[in-house]
C-alpha cells in the first residue's frame, strides 16, 4: 500500500492534478453509465415501435393506434430522453472543465510572483481580441476556452487555451493552436514587431508579415520589424531568454508580438497539451513540462517591459 501511494505522490506532483483524474473517473463512470442507459431506452423503444406495427396490421378496430399511435408515443420517449441526457451530460462536462482548469491554475500559476488568479466565465475571447495581436491574417474564426486572468509581479495578463482558423477553398484551416497570452508592453507603434520561435513538426508560423523587414533570422529565431529601434524593443537580454527556450514536440513554436503597448505570445502546442483529458488516463507530464515554460515565457514578459 505504501509503494502504492508512493508511486500515486510521484506521478501526480500536485494534489490539484491528483483531484483532476479523480474528478474525470467519476465523470467518465457517469457518461458510460447514462450512455448505457441511453442505448437500452432507445433498444426497447425501438422493439416497441416494431411489436406495435405488428400488432396494429392484425388488429381490425384500434389497429391505427398501435401502428402509428405507439410508434409516435415511443418515438417522443426517444427524443425527450435523448435530449434530457445530452443536456446533463453537457452540464457535467462543463462543470468538468471547470474543475480540470481550476487544478491547472493552481498548478502551474502557483508561483510566488504570481498572484490574483481567477478563472474567467465564460472562458471565452472575440475574433476581434485575437485579431488585435496582428501576427495572423484572414483569420476567419476564433474557439476559446479556460481565459484565466492573473498577475505576474506588476503585470496584468489573461492566458486562455485558443484555436483561429483561415478559411480556405474547400474548409477551414489552423493557424494557430495553443496558449494565448495577452499583456502590458511598453512599445507604443502602431506597426508590431513580431518574434517567431522556430519549431520542427506542424509549426505555425506569423501570416501577417507582408511589409515587415527581416531584422534577425538564424536557426533559433526571425525577427520582423520596421522600427529602427527594434533592438531596444527586442533587447540582448530578451533574446537570450528566448533562447532559454526549447521548441520541442510539445512545444511546437511561439511567437511574439508587440505593439500598442501589449504583448501578444502565442505558445504553439501539440494535442496533449490543448485537448483535456477524458476517455484515457490524465497525464500530468505535459502540463509539468508547460508550467517550465510558462516561467520562462513571463521572464520574457517581465525584459520586455
Amino acid at each position: 500500500m505504501e509503494n502504492k501511494v508512493l508511486k500515486q505522490e510521484k506521478k501526480y506532483p500536485h494534489e490539484a492534478l491528483e483531484h483532476i483524474e479523480n474528478v474525470r473517473v467519476e465523470f467518465y463512470k457517469k457518461f458510460k453509465l447514462h450512455d448505457r442507459l441511453k442505448k437500452a431506452v432507445f433498444a426497447i423503444c425501438f422493439i416497441g415501435m416494431i411489436v406495435g406495427f405488428l400488432l396494429g396490421t392484425k388488429i381490425g378496430d384500434g389497429g391505427p393506434f398501435f401502428t402509428i399511435g405507439i410508434p409516435l408515443i415511443l418515438l417522443g420517449i426517444m427524443l425527450v430522453y435523448g435530449v434530457v441526457v445530452k443536456r446533463y451530460m453537457d452540464a457535467k462536462m462543463r462543470e468538468f472543465f471547470k474543475i480540470y482548469y481550476r487544478g491547472i491554475n493552481e498548478y502551474v500559476l502557483g508561483g510566488k510572483d504570481i498572484k490574483g488568479v481567477s478563472l474567467c466565465e465564460p472562458g471565452k475571447i472575440s475574433k476581434e481580441e485575437f485579431i488585435a495581436n496582428k501576427i495572423y491574417k484572414d483569420i476567419y474564426d476564433v474557439g476559446s476556452r479556460g481565459k484565466t486572468e492573473f498577475t505576474y509581479k506588476k503585470f496584468p495578463m489573461f492566458v486562455v487555451d485558443c484555436a483561429a482558423q483561415i478559411k480556405g477553398n474547400k474548409r477551414i484551416y489552423p493557424v494557430f493552436v495553443g496558449k494565448y497570452l495577452e499583456c502590458p508592453s511598453k512599445v507604443k507603434d502602431e506597426e508590431p514587431t513580431i518574434v517567431y520561435l522556430k519549431g520542427t513538426g506542424t509549426v505555425l508560423p506569423p501570416t501577417n508579415i507582408e511589409g515587415l523587414k527581416v531584422v534577425l533570422d538564424n536557426k533559433v529565431m526571425t525577427i520582423y520589424s520596421n522600427s529602427k529601434n527594434w533592438k531596444a524593443i527586442i533587447s540582448p537580454k530578451v533574446i537570450k531568454l528566448l533562447e532559454d527556450i526549447k521548441t520541442n514536440k510539445l512545444l511546437v513554436d511561439l511567437t511574439i508580438g508587440v505593439h500598442n503597448k501589449k504583448a501578444f505570445i502565442c505558445m504553439g502546442y501539440d494535442d496533449p497539451i490543448m485537448v483535456p483529458p477524458f476517455m484515457g488516463e490524465f497525464d500530468p507530464k505535459p502540463n509539468i513540462q508547460y508550467k517550465g515554460e510558462l516561467e520562462k515565457v513571463l521572464k520574457v514578459v517581465e525584459a520586455l517591459n
